[in-house]
């Protein structure tokens, strides 16, 4: 029996335990990114702390089992968040989790007059579909772009 998480808005007590999920997650396939917990704690963090961020966390006995982390931005029209990070525990997937996040946080952000959600994910991904089915849509007019830096720093 799954025990139901609570959902609450994410604060500083709960970045180690995001943190952790994080790195756990995206080490795994199909991302198989080279996560430690330091370097997620530091992302995490550093999003939590930047001018208008605001996340949403699901727990399970004080343990994050799903988060979700972003940023209002200023925007033509009324204000936008960008969703930057949004986790699922996989053994969790497909139980509701992620809807309810999603849920919980659009209700937390029309409160603030947040008029537009916006996200990257990989095309063709679980993720993609999920995002879809939960009321996301291709911007036809956009194109995210990339380019890799030479680093100077050893």
């Amino acid at each position: 029996m799954n025990i139901q998480p609570e959902f609450s808005p994410l604060s500083e007590e709960h970045i180690r335990g995001c943190a952790d999920l994080f790195a756990q997650t995206f080490s795994q396939p199909p991302w198989s990114e080279d996560w430690t917990v330091e370097l997620a704690h530091k992302r995490l963090s550093g999003l939590f702390h930047s001018a208008g961020a605001y996340g949403v966390v699901a727990l399970v006995g004080g343990l994050a089992v799903g988060f979700a982390l972003g940023q209002e931005e200023a925007w033509p029209g009324g204000s936008q968040f960008f969703v930057q990070e949004f986790c699922v525990h996989p053994n969790r997937h497909r139980s509701g989790i992620g809807t309810t996040l999603i849920r919980e946080m659009e209700k937390a952000l029309r409160n603030l007059g947040v008029r537009h959600l916006v996200l990257v994910t990989a095309q063709g991904s679980p993720a993609q579909q999920f995002y879809a089915r939960s009321g996301f849509s291709v911007a036809e007019d956009m194109l995210v772009m990339s380019k890799e830096l030479e680093c100077n720093k050893n």
